[in-house]
């Protein structure tokens, strides 16, 4: 009875120390927005009109346009993964000078509390501008290494070109 009780009490002290060393804030996260511009060398097409009347049965070749577009970005004050907490600080495109089907920029996160993940992963969902969903539960992920509390970090996010707005929310496993 006695190697039973001890066990108990044990167990009971390991889940109270547990329970006890989460890195989760009580208050909830609040939300906000950020923009980022997205360059892209070749976002807009026009057929090139000189010697038009010289060669009319030619085909004339297409002059690309640069193009800048604000990418919103929904928020929360910080995001959980396991016991592993993070927060946002910026997030910057790099610009586009090739044809691509993506966007990718780089996510500049701050650690809030590391837990034992040895990753720390956030999801989210892209729209292009008329709220049209183009990715869904998409992630960034990266390896957290020897990153610690109040160390920055990166991630890399790949959205596709037409995207207007990403939600950013917690990775569920």
């Amino acid at each position: 009875m006695k190697r039973v009780f001890k066990a108990v009490i044990s167990l009971a002290a390991v889940l109270i120390c547990l329970s006890a060393c989460s890195n989760i804030p009580e208050e909830p996260p609040t939300t906000g927005k950020k923009t980022a511009t997205l360059k892209n060398a070749l976002g807009a097409t026009a057929p090139v009109a000189e010697n038009i009347d010289d060669y009319p049965d030619i085909t004339q070749p297409v002059k690309f346009f640069e193009t800048l577009s604000e990418v919103s970005f929904d928020l929360k004050s910080y995001y959980v993964y396991g016991n592993t907490v993070a927060s946002i600080e910026s997030i910057e495109f790099e610009d586009i000078d090739v044809p691509e089907a993506n966007a990718h920029a780089v996510v500049k996160a701050k650690m809030i509390g590391r837990g034992r993940e040895k990753q720390m992963m956030i999801s989210f969902n892209a729209y292009d501008e008329n709220g049209k969903l183009l990715r869904k539960n998409g992630f960034i992920s990266t390896n957290l290494g020897d990153t610690d509390d109040g160390e920055s970090f990166e991630l890399l996010l790949t959205v596709p070109v037409k995207t207007a707005r990403v939600e950013f929310f917690d990775y569920n496993k």
